[in-house]
């Protein structure tokens, strides 16, 4: 299922009864995130700022909460726009099809079913390939640790539930000039520096050290 990551999406649709779109691929998405929206009881949890989101049944409104504050999802950043209704959504369904009290199929079909559930997301942002690499690389220490001291340490770096199995990863990149698709491999479980979003970042970096050599001569 398609899940756009797009801020404004909230700003135009509050109900999907509200909209009439063209798109199918975005009608189901808004039926599921409606679904997945009506599941959330007090309040749940959310994997960034220590935020949490809650679900106001009577105005069907999506409320983020911290320490000091509370703000309707369709007024908060794009960041939390963009990213709380592809973590719900994708909660809600790997949730639901899992939990289901009436399994049609075997248990031996289902933990098959659950090995190749898969996740596929795009962006063009080289921080997403760099935390990867965090959690890839946090995975391989976590198979090898035994100190407790350290397991701690490494737990307030990235969480065990945060890590990446190099095996059940792949990553493409998809050439702007002639929409080529070619798979990045990875070295020792770790994916390389040299792709196409990491150039155009030290394209920027080199160009700063510029700056920085002009002004060193002022």
């Amino acid at each position: 299922m398609y899940v756009p990551s797009e801020r404004n999406l909230l700003s135009f649709t509050r109900k999907v009864k509200d909209s009439t779109l063209d798109s199918k691929a975005l009608s189901e998405f808004l039926i599921e995130f409606d679904k997945a929206s009506e599941t959330i009881k007090n309040e749940f949890e959310l994997p960034i700022n220590n935020a949490k989101i809650n679900y106001d049944r009577l105005n069907r409104n999506l409320n983020i909460t911290g320490e000091d504050y509370r703000i309707r999802l369709s007024h908060s950043s794009s960041g939390f726009q963009s990213l709380v209704p592809l973590f719900i959504v994708t909660y809600y369904l790997s949730h639901s099809l899992i939990n289901q009290k009436e399994q049609p199929m075997s248990s031996d079909a289902m933990n098959k079913f659950k090995k190749e559930m898969e996740l596929i997301m795009t962006t063009h942002s080289p921080y997403i390939l760099s935390y990867l690499n965090l959690a890839l690389q946090a995975e391989s220490i976590w198979e090898r640790i035994k100190d407790k001291k350290l397991e701690n340490t490494l737990a307030s770096i990235v969480p065990i539930n945060a890590t990446v199995k190099a095996s059940e990863l792949n990553v493409y990149e998809c050439s702007e000039v002639d929409g080529s698709i070619k798979r990045i491999k990875s070295y020792e479980g770790i994916l390389p520096d040299d792709n196409y979003l990491n150039r155009g970042l030290q394209e920027g970096n080199d160009l700063f050290d510029a700056l920085l050599d002009i002004e060193d001569q002022l």
